[in-house]
């Protein structure tokens, strides 16, 4: 049985559109998953972006201290404990001298004040 040009033209026709429409279906998938895709990345974007003026504000509320500021810092905070101690010693060698002992507060601070209570406590007798 041979076929009329117009059984050719529609056997071509149903496979033309048979293909056309495996085209559409793999077309309309591929825009669901570029959609899909899409959709992730915003809501990824979006969030980020919600994200972002709360970091703004805490970079904006924490504030840079210079390095010499921080450096001075730091040798403070290490010899605090030596400077409190010294300032002991001396107020406790003034109230001592002065306040304890009724001598005058010029001497407080002479060395031969010192050398001589040193020679008195530990002189041999």
């Amino acid at each position: 049985m041979k076929e009329s040009g117009h059984e050719v033209v529609d056997r071509k026709r149903t496979a033309q559109s048979s293909s056309l429409d495996e085209y559409r279906v793999l077309e309309d998938t591929e825009r669901t998953m570029l959609l899909s895709r899409s959709d992730k990345h915003k809501s990824v974007a979006q969030s980020a972006e919600e994200e972002a003026p709360v970091k703004v504000k805490e970079e904006a509320t924490t504030k840079k201290i210079p390095w010499w500021a921080s450096s001075i810092f730091w040798i403070v905070r290490k010899c605090i404990a030596p400077i409190i101690m010294i300032a002991m010693l001396l107020a406790g060698l003034y109230i001592g001298y002065v306040i304890v002992g009724g001598q005058p507060k010029e001497d407080v601070f002479q060395w031969s004040t010192w050398q001589h209570m040193w020679d008195l406590i530990f002189a041999e007798t």
